[in-house]
């Protein structure tokens, strides 16, 4: 058997980190959606990670590529053999048993084709477009009892359910825990897994109450900082005397501080200081100036309408904060809308007003305006100093993609 990983034909419901990654490298709960599969699959004996066929845009499979030499992308090579296909979209929360499902149906939610397996037959001129190719077989429909993310605001509202999943499958991969006594936690202490040469400082408080935390190695939690449960603190992140609030991921190597509620940050953020961030998705490489601080509730309580590239969109929920592609920036005492999107580069300089609901990629907010600014050399010396605070680089092909995306917003 093969797995192919494809995204559903609207990329841009996930905008705007649609704009710099793969569906499936989009982080909620513990894992990105590529790691929970690639868990999933250990201990079995009959399929591996050379297994897995993921498919996405040929602009950004360049730079994933040039991260990961080892990774099967947009490889159409597998439909040149005869064998067993498992079709996985993207943004599904697989379970464990999601390899026994029966063969010759087409499982859906909310009308998206989700996941099937079909005995592949070799074709001539076979569709370049996954989705083309499962609805060329004839298969009859069913509905499947799987999470699903079709928007990206669902990844926020499924996060502190998928940490409870996750939770539980990170203790089954790395065992015990590193047991501490000296800690200060509010409930059940197994809910509490620290991994290897994590710092934790007097004066912080763990409340597992309401669900488990998981710190990863590396971290720091300085003194005076509470993180209440479900939550989960990333490699080599730092948090700063901050409220994380239930139902928060922080990823790799972030800074924060202030308060967090039912947010993900993907990696590599800052948000160093005081400040509100809530019900959002916070891309990489982005960095928030003191005071930086998001609405997600309208004084109606009415639904939050969501303004993305495309349309204008109910999102059925009366909590929604903010999403912040890679690479932008805010400055000190920014304020962001209810349902506000920030593209992939923008710059928000705050002068007195609420910023708008949608900014697009490498736009600038300042003067109470939206600008386009000349600037793209300066974008990639300031990124590339950034970066290299983090020891990472700017590769060429993330560079290319860049530049791709700040042409066509000219």
């Amino acid at each position: 058997m093969k797995i192919v990983v494809f995204e559903s034909q609207n990329r841009d419901k996930f905008y705007p980190l649609s704009q710099t990654k793969a569906i499936w490298e989009l982080r909620c709960g513990i894992f990105s959606f590529k790691e929970r599969l690639e868990n999933l699959l250990i201990g079995n004996d009959k399929l591996s990670f050379k297994d897995i066929y993921y498919f996405t845009d040929d602009l950004i499979s360049e730079n994933i590529k040039e991260l990961d030499f080892s990774i099967n992308i947009n490889d159409f090579s597998i439909f040149d053999v005869e064998d067993e296909i498992l079709f996985v979209n993207s943004s599904l929360f697989l379970e464990e048993n999601f390899l026994i499902i029966p063969s010759e149906i087409l499982f859906q939610v909310n009308n998206e084709n989700v996941i099937c397996r079909a005995n592949w037959k070799v074709k001539n001129n076979v569709e370049t477009n996954i989705t083309k190719i499962i609805e060329s077989f004839d298969f009859k429909t069913e509905i499947i009892n799987y999470n699903f993310a079709e928007y990206i605001w669902d990844l926020v509202a499924l996060n502190s359910e998928i940490l409870l999943k996750d939770f539980k499958m990170a203790k089954n991969i790395y065992g015990v825990c590193n047991q501490r006594g000296d800690l200060s936690v509010v409930g059940d202490g197994n809910n509490l897994f620290i991994e290897k040469n994590v710092r934790i400082d007097p004066c912080v408080v763990f409340d597992t109450s309401s669900g488990p935390i998981y710190i990863s190695e590396g971290a720091e939690i300085h003194s005076f900082t509470r993180i209440e449960g479900p939550a989960f603190i990333g490699k080599n992140s730092i948090i700063l005397g901050a409220k994380i609030r239930m139902g928060s991921s922080i990823g790799e190597m972030c800074r924060i501080g202030g308060e967090i509620e039912e947010s993900i940050f993907h990696s590599y953020s800052n948000k160093y200081h005081d400040g509100f961030i809530g019900h959002s998705y916070i891309g990489e490489w982005v960095n928030m100036g003191a005071g930086t601080t998001n609405s997600d509730l309208k004084n109606s309580y009415s639904n939050v309408m969501v303004q993305m590239p495309f349309e204008r969109i109910d999102s059925n929920s009366y909590k929604i904060g903010s999403f912040i592609g890679d690479f932008s920036k805010t400055s000190i005492g920014s304020l962001l809308n209810t349902g506000s999107v920030i593209g992939t580069g923008a710059m928000l300089v705050f002068n007195g007003k609420i910023t708008p609901p949608f900014i697009a990629n490498f736009k600038w907010f300042i003067n109470s305006k939206v600008e386009s600014k000349d600037w793209f050399d300066d974008f990639i010396i300031s990124t590339e100093k950034m970066m290299m605070r983090r020891k990472k680089r700017l590769n060429l092909k993330l560079k290319n993609l860049l530049s791709k995306l700040y042409e066509q917003n000219r």
